[in-house]
């Protein structure tokens, strides 16, 4: 009997200890308004990305001259290892921003298009 609450026991201290490895980082929620060079709302279908270390991380397009809010605009952290990471926000193959990571933060980043 004490054999088998062992047993149970540490399939239990093992369960727990990969479901907790195997969760994710938190992601970062970015949302804002995206300007043309001339100050007005950017168009609808703009691409808006971001980078880190030059790979890419995250991607969506501008509705009714915003990005972020429909969908929501997550930056994942698959590993947990992007906290306090410079990232870059590019609109049209331009960077425009850089913005540090931060595991839950939700943050109002308003973008201006260059050229």
């Amino acid at each position: 009997m004490k054999c088998n609450l062992l047993l149970a026991s540490m399939v239990l201290v093992i369960l727990i200890s990969g479901t907790a490895i195997a969760q994710l980082g938190i992601p970062h929620q970015f949302w804002g308004s995206v300007k043309d060079s001339g100050g007005g709302p950017v168009q609808d279908g703009i691409l808006i990305e971001v980078k880190i270390y030059g790979k890419d991380a995250a991607a969506r397009t501008t509705k009714n001259g915003f990005y972020g809010y429909s969908p929501i605009f997550y930056v994942q952290d698959p590993r947990s290892d992007r906290d306090g990471k410079k990232i870059e926000f590019y609109v049209a193959d331009v960077k425009v921003a850089e913005h540090a990571f931060a595991n839950g933060a939700t943050d109002e980043l308003n973008l201006a298009a260059v050229g």
